[in-house]
C-alpha cells in the first residue's frame, strides 16, 4: 500500500545531527520520566514546522489531484491498483 511514514528525528535546522543527539541523550538521562520531564519554553521547534509544512503541502497535492500514489510499476500489487482505479 502505497503511504508515507511520518517520525521525528534528530537532525536539527540549526545545529544538524550531532547537537542534536546530544540533546536528545541529554534529555533522556536527565529529564525523561522524573519531574524535570516537561515542556521547556527553550525548545526550538523550527525543524517541526518544517514537517508540518511538508505534510499540508503533500496533503495538499493529493487533494487537489485525481493522480493518487501507485505501486511502482514492477511491484506484484500494481496489476491490481490499477483495476480497482478503473472500478473492475
Amino acid at each position: 500500500m502505497p503511504m508515507m511514514f511520518l517520525r521525528s528525528g534528530e537532525d536539527l535546522v540549526d545545529g544538524g545531527e550531532a547537537r542534536g543527539k546530544a540533546l536528545v541523550n541529554d534529555y533522556i538521562r536527565n529529564r525523561y520520566h522524573n519531574p524535570k520531564d516537561e515542556v521547556d519554553p527553550n525548545w526550538n521547534w523550527d525543524g517541526f514546522v518544517q514537517d508540518i509544512q511538508l505534510y499540508y503541502a503533500v496533503g495538499r497535492e493529493l487533494a487537489m489531484t485525481t493522480d493518487w500514489p501507485n505501486w511502482s510499476n514492477q511491484d506484484e500489487f500494481r496489476a491490481t491498483r490499477d483495476r480497482s482505479r478503473k472500478g473492475e
